[in-house]
This record gives structure tokens, sequence and C-alpha cells, in this order.
């Protein structure tokens, strides 16, 4: 039983992880402390498909709420 909570948590701890980096593009530090997790994974995969070229997620990340002001540099 006790082998399984260490392992519930280290998987959370492994999944809940705010990427800072997406693709080589630094995502600021007042955008991360101020996304929650699923923001943060939303701005990954909008990052990514616009990279591939997607027109779509390009419009998107465009109008991604970033918190206006410093987050958004």
């Amino acid at each position: 039983m006790k082998k399984l909570i260490i392992l519930i948590l280290l998987l959370f701890i492994f999944i809940s992880c705010k990427k800072n980096n997406i693709e080589g593009i630094e995502i600021g530090v007042t955008l991360l402390e101020n996304q929650s997790f699923a923001e943060n994974k939303k701005l990954d995969t909008i990052i990514r498909k616009t990279l591939k070229g997607d027109y779509n997620s390009l419009r998107r990340l465009n109008h991604f709420p970033c918190g206006d002001g410093a987050g958004c540099y």
C-alpha cells in the first residue's frame, strides 16, 4: 500500500509539471506563474501546431490569454 501511494505521488509530480520551454521557445516566468497546468498544456499544443504550419493554431496563439502586460512578452 505504501509503495502504491509513493508511485501515485511520483506519477502526479511528473505529469503536473508546467513546461517553461516548448520546442526552444521560452515561456516567460510571469506567464508561467499565472497559468494553470491546463492552460500551460493548451499553450504547448498551440505552439507545437503553429510550428508545424497550422494557420488556425497561429490565430489561436495570437488570441491566447497571456494576462496582458509582462505576461505577453
